[in-house]
């Protein structure tokens, strides 16, 4: 009776620590999808931002609005994941000087150096982009190895309650 007793617990700690890394391993993974959609959202409007830097010799109003407010967006999340963001906060300082409803001289907007800007968040943004993917995989890689070891572990466990069993109830004709 103890050793059938004690291969059930033993079953019933592997099926709650099964549980248990089953739900860290959805938490994990709610995290990651939530900061991998930033970081792809950041990426495509700094994509859209340059794109329109690069195009226009004179941007729009709307334009510059548009881009201000991606570089804005661009710098609250490069200040959130902990980036250099001395640069940005430069630009935005620009952007935010500049009144809207006033055209900008030619002169006074230099778009190269804020596209060079745009262009380090941008790369920040990829290489963090790829570092939580590769944490990503590597955390569905120790999660399904772990499920999978403790998962044999049941089976076996449960093999052996069966096992055991049928020698007790054996044992017991026997002696009846």
């Amino acid at each position: 009776d103890t050793k059938i007793e004690k291969l059930e617990k033993a079953v019933e700690d592997a099926n709650n620590e099964i549980k248990k890394a089953t739900d860290e391993r959805k938490e994990t993974q709610t995290v990651y999808e939530r900061n991998a959609a930033d970081l792809t959202a950041a990426l495509e409007a700094l994509e859209g931002a340059m794109s329109v830097l690069k195009q226009a010799k004179q941007p729009s109003l709307a334009q510059l609005q548009k881009v201000s407010s991606t570089v804005r967006s661009a710098a609250l999340l490069a200040d959130a994941l902990g980036f250099d963001g001395s640069a940005v906060q430069q630009t935005v300082a620009v952007f935010a000087q500049e009144d809207p409803s006033v055209p900008m001289e030619n002169y006074k907007f230099k778009s190269d150096s804020v596209i060079e800007t745009l262009e380090k968040l941008h790369r920040d943004f990829r290489a963090e982009k790829n570092d939580i993917d590769e944490v990503e995989v590597k955390s569905v890689a120790d999660y399904n190895a772990f499920k999978q070891q403790r998962t044999d572990y049941v089976k076996a466990k449960s093999q052996e309650i069966e096992e055991s069993k049928k020698e007790k109830s054996i044992t017991m004709e026997e002696t009846a």
